[in-house]
């Protein structure tokens, strides 16, 4: 779990990779980190890495948007 945070705009990105996001143990810490941004008047954003690979789906998303597509 990798977390970024914008002290400025009060934002706070949640990275999870693949492997973490059925782990028993990141739940608890991630809920205890939601709760905490909710009293704290934080913004959090979940994400969570897929399994595919990384450059052909980047790939893929640029190809579309040269093409005028709103997705891959």
């Amino acid at each position: 779990m990798n977390l970024f945070i914008d002290q400025t705009t009060r934002d706070i990105d949640i990275w999870l990779m693949a492997k973490e996001k059925d782990n028993e143990e990141t739940a608890k810490i991630l809920d205890i980190i939601l709760n905490y941004c909710k009293d704290n008047n934080l913004h959090p954003t979940v994400f969570i890495s897929g399994r595919k690979n990384l450059n052909e789906t980047t790939l893929s998303l640029l190809i579309n948007q040269l093409k005028g597509k709103d997705s891959a």
